[in-house]
């Protein structure tokens, strides 16, 4: 506002020209102050405690700070080759859920036949080969299935353990869950009443 009220003598076509050399020199100003830097020391107290300054202290070291790049040199990065993309940073996070059964969740089917339903997130991409294994009980149960629909069939009554991995075709463990399940199934050796 004290700036303002300053200009307030010279009419609006002399205020914005005012006004527009105030912005070079300010842009100016944070252009090409960012490429000086003053020198920082640190120091350790008696106490322990860690201080920095922009003024030398008694045992202070100093220490070295990389300036940001600036514009000639955002340029240069730029036009340099892009760096070889390493197989491990494309490392997608998988995520996987068993929809069906849920966990501790009690199913009947006298068959014996128990239809798995998976989520995972994100969504998986078919050309790159990953597949699923499922294990019953701690036993490869199923070839490698590629889909995320799937039936075991003739499983025999009881608590059993599913777990279900999701491996690359290198068969490297990209994501994996568990959960456990009740099967019941009629039984000849219960009579109707």
């Amino acid at each position: 506002m004290l700036i303002r009220e300053k200009l307030a003598v010279y009419d609006s076509k002399d205020y914005a020209s005012v006004m527009r050399c105030f912005l070079i020199i300010l842009m100016a100003v944070f252009l090409f102050g960012s490429q000086s830097y003053a020198e920082v020391y640190r120091w350790v107290d008696s106490a322990g405690k860690i201080s920095y300054s922009d003024k030398p202290q008694p045992g202070a070291e100093e220490i070295e700070i990389d300036v940001a790049p600036s514009i000639s040199d955002t340029k240069a990065i730029s036009d340099a080759e892009p760096p070889e993309e390493d197989e491990k940073s494309e490392k997608i996070n998988y995520k996987i859920k068993i929809l069906t059964p849920e966990n501790d969740e009690s199913l009947r089917d006298n068959a014996g036949n128990v239809s798995i339903m998976l989520k995972v997130t994100p969504k998986l991409d078919p050309e790159k080969g990953d597949m699923f294994l499922v294990y019953l009980d701690g036993v490869a149960s199923l070839d490698k299935q590629s889909g995320l629909f799937f039936t075991m069939q003739n499983i025999d009554r009881g608590t059993h353990n599913l777990r279900v991995e999701l491996v690359s075709p290198d068969e490297q463990v990209l994501a994996s869950t568990s959960s456990v399940f009740h099967l019941k199934r009629y039984s000849v050796q219960h009579k109707n009443n």
